[in-house]
């Protein structure tokens, strides 16, 4: 029976990774009746949790842990759960756990690491990131095996590190799909050109944000567009606005991989736009299948997804220079200003809003980052110190972050020599509001491993200018994209000491600070924020990605 158990909890996680998840639960659910344990389980559990079902794959992950204490896989898939659930402080608790009972479980020590960075743990992420790094040296790239993709933005990795990570993770997406082949490719004939748009996020999410007007904005002449909403049903009005720019909308979130595969050879898509990559969500596998002859890794997910399946990563010359090209896995197409598109009329709230509010002081020059603390690591927030200890009477003012991550802050503050009520923390708001009060800032300061994306274009549109740092990877040169796409090049640093300088003289400079404001005055007609140049250089883009295909080539970026 035991055998039978395993076999069945095998096959179930196989299902579960090609995408038939009703086929995994079903067989999870066997394996268990079959005396499957903890390992069947906890593995239903975090498929349950997987598929937004959490009150039941959390019941199912304590019956896990309960059934076997010492299971490491069970008690980091409780762990997730904890961490998912808001509880990071139980989360972390489990990891170590975990790893006073195996201290070479990689998986325990890399989710350690992932929430240890969202709660500004910085010692532990360093300690663990140290071992992680040793490990890649003994063992070459499957060390890397634990490490998701999208985590190694967070990470001081640099792009060839994070182009391994990514490749690592495309072997064993297409590794599952080689049982269900779809065979045939579809050209376009005498007709529109039709886009297809991958995502889970059709909803108030970030990337719609930056998107809202992306769809409508195509040339219907020589575009059909499509959406294949991967994520859960959404009644929201992002989600009513969507729908209603597209020309055909679908909802696919309860096909398998293979199902949505077959549907979009169906519709006979022509250029199949991936919004999601490796990120929460996100469904490869589906892309792995080949359902559409061009296949381009869009926005959501900075970086390469070192995957055959993916023809093109779209970017700009700041964002990927042409010596840039060898970590990316995908041909680079560039457009003109900045890969990200905006929505030029979004809404801001009318409610007037004062420092006051927010706490924050009236005479004082406020710094600002909205970024996820997970973004904040412990050179960049050096640095940003370095800019208050210089800026006398100057406040930071940061989007707040759970608890613990909090605390941690102000610790890291204190030990900088810094008052820790300098730093200050603004609630979670609506988009409007919170486009309304992000002017109550002088500046904000951009993290440097992985920069700010939406924030930064939010703030930018808010009127306040943003300080960046150029790095070196995808993630890392976000912020210089966006800000010299506004036409304030002159606030891309490119050492920690420049964006010093540069945060400084904007508080300390008032001529400089007019100039740099009367840019600002002006944003809404800058590239960034210029929709229809956007629209028309976009579906350029594509009718030339098209054109390459049909020649037999790929396109050159620009």
């Amino acid at each position: 029976m035991r055998v039978l158990a395993q076999i069945l909890n095998r096959l179930a996680f196989a299902k579960w990774r090609a995408g038939h998840y009703s086929l995994a639960e079903r067989f999870f659910r066997a394996a268990i009746k079959f005396g499957g344990g903890a390992n069947a389980l906890s593995n239903l559990g975090a498929l349950l949790m997987d598929k937004h079902a959490f009150d039941q794959g959390f019941q199912y992950l304590v019956q896990a842990h309960e059934a076997d204490p010492l299971n490491v896989g069970a008690l980091v898939n409780l762990a997730n759960a904890y961490h998912r659930g808001g509880r990071a402080d139980v989360a972390l608790d489990l990891y170590r756990r975990a790893l006073q009972i195996d201290p070479k479980s990689m998986e325990a020590s890399v989710n350690l690491m992932r929430t240890s960075l969202e709660m500004c743990e910085w010692q532990e992420v360093a300690t663990h990131l140290y071992a992680l790094k040793s490990r890649r040296r003994a063992d070459g790239v499957k060390a890397w095996s634990m490490v998701t993709p999208f985590t190694s933005f967070f990470l001081d990795l640099d792009r060839h590190a994070q182009k391994e990570i990514a490749e690592h993770h495309a072997r064993q997406v297409e590794r599952s799909k080689h049982l269900i082949p779809l065979r045939g490719r579809l050209k376009a004939g005498a007709r529109r050109l039709r886009i297809g748009y991958l995502s889970s996020d059709f909803h108030d999410h970030p990337t719609v944000h930056l998107t809202l007007a992306l769809y409508a904005g195509h040339d219907r002449s020589q575009f059909e567009v499509y959406a294949y909403s991967i994520g859960y049903p959404d009644d929201g009005a992002h989600r009513r606005r969507i729908e209603a720019d597209c020309d055909v909308f679908r909802q696919v979130d309860q096909l398998s991989d293979a199902q949505l595969a077959r549907l979009i050879r169906k519709d006979q898509i022509d250029i199949l736009i991936d919004m999601k990559g490796y990120t929460g969500g996100s469904r490869p596998g589906i892309l792995a299948l080949r359902p559409a002859p061009v296949q381009v890794n869009y926005l959501g997910y900075p970086g390469t997804m070192g995957a055959r399946f993916m023809d093109y990563i779209v970017a700009d010359p700041v964002l990927i220079p042409a010596s840039h090209f060898d970590a990316y896995t995908e041909s680079v197409l560039w457009l003109p200003d900045t890969y990200q598109p905006t929505d030029a009329l979004q809404v801001v709230a009318e409610r007037q809003v004062g420092r006051a509010d927010y706490g924050l002081p009236q005479e004082a020059f406020v710094y600002c980052c909205f970024n996820n603390s997970a973004k904040i690591d412990a050179h960049t927030f050096g640095v940003w110190m370095e800019v208050l200890r210089r800026v006398e009477g100057s406040v930071l003012w940061l989007l707040e972050a759970p608890a613990l991550a909090q605390q941690n802050l102000k610790q890291h503050m204190r030990a900088q020599g810094l008052d820790p009520e300098r730093l200050m923390f603004a609630p979670i708001e609506g988009k409007a509001m919170h486009l309304a009060r992000i002017a109550l800032a002088d500046l904000a300061l951009d993290t440097f491993i992985c920069n700010a994306h939406t924030t930064a274009t939010d703030a930018l549109y808010a009127g306040v200018p943003m300080v960046t740092k150029l790095g070196e990877t995808f993630a890392s040169r976000v912020g210089a994209s966006v800000v010299n796409a506004c036409g304030l090049g002159q606030l891309i640093a490119s050492s920690d000491d420049a964006f010093v300088e540069l945060a400084v003289r904007m508080a300390q400079d008032a001529v400089w600070r007019a100039e740099v404001q009367s840019v600002m005055a002006c944003r809404l007609q800058a590239p960034l924020f210029d929709n229809q140049r956007y629209s028309a250089n976009w579906d350029a883009l594509l009718q030339r990605v098209w054109t390459a295909h049909c020649e037999g080539h790929l396109a050159p970026a620009s």
